[in-house]
């Protein structure tokens, strides 16, 4: 369906609203515990793994998060730092900072009117475009983080671009929507290994097709599903290659997305098994959280947090008890301490590491 002038005034309206709600949420941002780079963008907790990269290989020809430390060098694919080295070489940190920030809401936009087209191409009803645009352009859980420098922005936007693309070439058959899909969506998972699954899920779809014509034996349909597939997961093999090939000095095997799901941070001592507790009896590992029973073992033996949530119904005695959680809870807090002696902190890292894995 084409877009009527109506539905081109909701899509006006909508961004008027998705621009009010990022000027009115700024401040907010840019007040609190995240601070302002630049003019507009504001930083968020995990930016200096997103920058720092590109600023030590402007600087010093080196893609690392820490020069002392490059085996984390593969921690962050670099999907979100190329857009700002990009600008980092016309302007200062500062400008390419707001830079960025800029195109992150131009995209939003973009995906703003490609998500309403989605819609009303799923229930063929023009109000679902209008809907969509306003109540999405109405969501500040999204809109909050173009505004920082962080990957969700980018990743929400490629996403819903890359979707659209495929809608696109599905009902087209073009090889440009087809490069578009894929370019997208590659993009995507540089900024978000773990989505990598919907490029596989999108090639599949021609792929699967493609089996099935030959069960068939349609030949000439066969090859050009096959073709589809290939041309949609091209931009991936010729990206992931060149991302591999760079890595291959420093690990000497196949890095395909990022050496570790830690982002190549240096894990806390007792983190590892900590996580794997916690997966085990359901609870998520966001040790930021500061109402996060994770956060709890991380909290002072003084601090009066309240007592572990899942005491009673998340673990099974007699193999923890909240007496021994408190034991964990002392050691981690000892390994973490560097007033303490070395030796003290390794044992009581130790400690705690055998007593979650027990």
């Amino acid at each position: 369906m084409n877009t009527t002038r109506k539905e081109w005034l909701f899509f006006g309206c909508a961004c008027c609203v998705k621009l009010l709600l990022t000027f009115l949420i700024h401040p907010g941002l840019a007040s609190g515990t995240a601070t302002t780079t630049g003019i507009f963008a504001v930083r968020g907790g995990d930016t200096f793994s997103y920058l720092d990269p590109i600023e030590n290989l402007i600087r010093y020809g080196t893609y690392a998060q820490d020069l002392g430390r490059l085996e984390t060098y593969a921690g962050r694919m670099p999907g979100y730092g190329i857009v700002y080295g990009a600008l980092r070489l016309g302007f200062g940190p500062g400008g390419a900072a707001d830079g960025v920030v800029l195109l992150q809401i131009l995209l939003s936009l973009c995906a703003l009117y490609c998500l309403g087209q989605l819609a009303q191409a799923a229930t063929q009803r023009r109000t679902a475009f209008q809907w969509t645009v306003l109540l999405f352009a109405a969501n500040t859980f999204t809109t909050v983080f173009d505004i920082r420098l962080l990957t969700e922005s980018f990743a929400i936007s490629t996403l819903i671009i890359g979707i659209y693309a495929f809608h696109r070439a599905q009902r087209q058959a073009s090889a440009g929507w087809l490069l578009c899909t894929g370019g997208f969506l590659i993009w995507m998972i540089f900024l978000r290994p773990f989505l990598a699954p919907v490029l596989g899920l999108a090639a599949g779809w021609y792929w699967g097709q493609a089996l099935l014509l030959g069960l068939r034996r349609v030949p000439a349909r066969l090859a050009r599903y096959m073709l589809r597939g290939t041309l949609l997961f091209l931009p991936l093999l010729i990206a992931d290659a060149a991302w591999m090939a760079r890595n291959w000095p420093w690990y000497h095997s196949l890095v395909p997305l990022q050496s570790n799901t830690w982002a190549g941070y240096k894990n806390a001592p007792g983190l590892l098994e900590l996580n794997g507790f916690m997966g085990a009896i359901g609870e998520e590992h966001a040790w930021w959280n500061e109402a996060s029973d994770m956060a709890w073992f991380y909290k002072p033996m003084a601090d009066p947090a309240p007592n572990f949530r899942g005491e009673a119904s998340k673990f099974a005695p007699p193999a923890y008890t909240y007496d021994s959680l408190l034991l964990v809870r002392r050691n981690l807090g000892v390994a973490q301490d560097s007033t303490q002696l070395p030796s003290i902190r390794a044992a009581a890292a130790a400690k705690a590491s055998r007593a979650l894995v027990a």
